[in-house]
């Protein structure tokens, strides 16, 4: 569809094409929520549902360590991607079994970060 003008109302694009107009939300403060899932969805003898998988590429900040009690929503690492940090976080209260990787470790996208039971 080609713009052919841009109305008085900024959610509302008319094209040169009489039969289409589309409304939709404005794009002169567009906002955007990103939710993906770090924990596995599978479950088999090497994977769990208690695994901590990375969400994307990153370098490793370890703030737990092997034994460590956590609550829902505590702060388990961050990985920092492109100059961002990512916080990863506990999806249900627990203890923490294992760690598979270290600070300043690299891991790709789906590596297991950690255990939780």
């Amino acid at each position: 569809m080609d713009v052919e003008e841009i109305s008085s109302d900024p959610r509302k694009l008319i094209s040169s094409n009489s039969r289409e107009s589309v409304v939709g939300k404005s794009i002169r403060k567009p906002t955007k929520t990103v939710t993906y899932s770090n924990v596995s969805e599978t479950s088999s003898a090497e994977e769990s549902v208690n695994d901590i998988k990375a969400p994307l590429p990153g370098v490793v900040s370890l703030k737990c360590k092997v034994g460590d009690k956590v609550k829902k929503d505590d702060l388990l690492l961050i990985l920092e991607s492109m100059k961002m940090e990512n916080p990863i976080i506990a999806h249900k209260s627990g203890v923490i079994k294992s760690i598979s990787v270290s600070n300043g470790f690299s891991v790709k996208s789906g590596d297991t970060l950690l255990v939780l039971e």
